[in-house]
């Protein structure tokens, strides 16, 4: 499988992640934000948002900064996720009208 390809997997196989999504949403809309505030944003504890950003930074698409001694994540490449975040909700939404009977 070519890298591009390969890599392309790995975003889907996270984005799939329900948490993962929510995360990226609230960066998107946000961020930069602490794990603990992203914790109660999705309703999950500090260490599953941990976990999870951890995956998100591995495949480039979270960083963080330690300004002031705790981490802020933010989206790493902004612009490219939320075109992204917006060409997902736009398939979502062609594909529920074309579930639709007639």
């Amino acid at each position: 499988m070519e890298e591009t390809w390969y890599r392309a997997s790995r975003v889907c196989r996270i984005l799939g992640n329900p948490i993962a999504f929510q995360i990226l949403l609230a960066l998107e809309r946000d961020g930069p934000l602490t794990p603990g505030v992203l914790a109660q944003r999705v309703g999950r504890t500090v260490a599953t948002v941990s976990l999870t950003l951890a995956k998100l930074q591995a495949i480039e698409l979270v960083r963080y900064d330690a300004a002031g001694g705790r981490p802020h994540y933010r989206l790493k490449q902004s612009q490219e996720t939320r075109r992204l975040l917006a060409a997902l909700a736009r398939f979502v939404r062609l594909a529920a009208r074309l579930r639709e009977p007639r």
